[in-house]
């Protein structure tokens, strides 16, 4: 009786019952051999002689209780559906493989000499710390070693193109709509009020409240790691910027946290202690944002810079966009300049460990419907405790 420690549904406890059945039928020149696990998945797979090894010549992973089919051509098609699908999960697994089973890097990252087909449906995409539901997933794998991927869903559709070569141009990924929930993301009180809730009422400058222990963990005690992020803390420790390809990311339309970002464009590239955003353009309509960025692994710890610029002609609408209740200001032309670091990933980011500075400069405008006495506390308020939490 074992466990498996593997990406739901597969993984099991100690005490949990689940068949697995194995059936090879060896010839002159071939070997085809059926997996049965459960009703979770099967397989069947033909290997043929190469050298002094065996490769799959052809084959069919099948997710669910359909009996998996040996396909009439060469190749690997993947077929089925998943309640849940947590990349985080497989790219683990497909580290832990890896290292267990190759030598070097070299025969690790060796290109697959069969193309694969995949077509995965799944109630739950869990992926770069969000969920994206009922998406649809296609993906195929060439004989030059190219991937392409296509994703359908209510929150996610577009294409990922993953060179055979990562140096002969950047994995791009294209899509007309991308919108990103985080799993574990900031209550929806920290919304909309324009004061988040530890800082409502409360009187005390940012700067005082820093003690050296994030704001969120004094609040409520819970490791800040694990709930900022779909991904559990080990896992992305272990992600390594300095093996992170080129990127070029594009969507049309890009929605954070409910913030309606219209068309959002960024480009990334290796540095020599990870890798570095070149630009990232952020066009929203009653705002503009540009930032710069690196993320860097130095001695086993990971730090994250940036530097941005954001502009707007109308500080109204700019507050609307990014939460606020707009009606408090009209008019005012602004720009605000950031340049701020953290320890940790970019996913690691929290307001409470921000060390950085932020510049705000408005025009000529008009602040209305302010009760008196409370002018000078609220817009402060505004502008300098709770407008990096929407500009981040």
């Amino acid at each position: 009786d074992v466990s498996l420690d593997l990406p739901p549904p597969f993984g099991k406890t100690k005490g949990t019952a689940r068949t697995l059945g194995i059936e090879s039928r060896i010839g002159a020149t071939e070997r085809v051999t059926g997996i049965r696990y459960g009703d979770l998945a099967g397989a069947v797979l033909r290997l043929v002689p190469d050298g002094d090894r065996s490769r799959i010549e052809r084959g069919e992973i099948r997710l669910g209780a359909t009996p998996a089919a040996l396909p009439d051509a060469p190749g690997v098609r993947v077929r089925g559906a998943l309640a849940t699908l947590d990349t985080g999960a497989w790219f683990a697994l497909d580290a832990d493989v890896s290292s267990a089973f190759f030598d070097d890097d070299a025969a690790r990252d060796a290109p697959l000499e069969t193309a694969w087909e995949v077509s995965i449906d799944t109630a739950s995409l869990i992926a770069v710390g969000a969920r994206f539901p009922d998406t649809r997933i296609r993906a195929a794998h060439g004989a030059g070693g190219a991937w392409r991927l296509d994703l359908a869903g209510p929150r996610l559709e577009g294409e990922i193109r993953i060179p055979a070569d990562p140096g002969a141009g950047p994995v791009t990924a294209d899509f007309e709509h991308a919108v990103f929930e985080r799993i574990s993301g900031e209550p929806p009180d920290e919304r909309g009020s324009g004061e988040p809730p530890d800082e409502r009422g409360s009187g005390e400058p940012l700067d005082e409240r820093r003690s050296g222990e994030p704001l969120d963990e004094r609040r409520s005690g819970e490791p800040l790691d694990e709930r900022r992020s779909g991904e559990p803390l080990d896992e992305r420790r272990r992600l390594d910027p300095r093996t992170l390809p080129a990127l070029s990311f594009s969507a049309r339309r890009f929605v954070f946290d409910g913030l309606d970002l219209g068309h959002v464009t960024f480009a990334t590239v290796p540095s020599e202690h990870g890798m570095r955003l070149e630009r990232l353009h952020v066009p929203a309509g009653s705002f503009e944002g540009i930032a710069t960025g690196d993320w860097s692994l130095v001695d086993g710890e990971h730090r994250t810079g940036f530097e941005m610029v954001v502009y707007g002609d109308d500080l109204g609408r700019m507050l609307g966009a990014l939460g606020y209740d707009d009606s408090t200001v009209d008019g005012g032309a602004t720009d605000v300049s950031m340049r701020g670091s953290w320890a940790g990933t970019p996913a690691d980011f929290a307001l409470g460990r921000l060390n950085g500075t932020m510049r705000l400069r408005s025009g000529e405008g008009r602040l209305r419907r302010l009760r008196r006495g409370m002018t000078g506390r609220v817009f402060g308020l505004l502008t300098i405790t709770s407008l990096p939490r929407r500009l981040i």
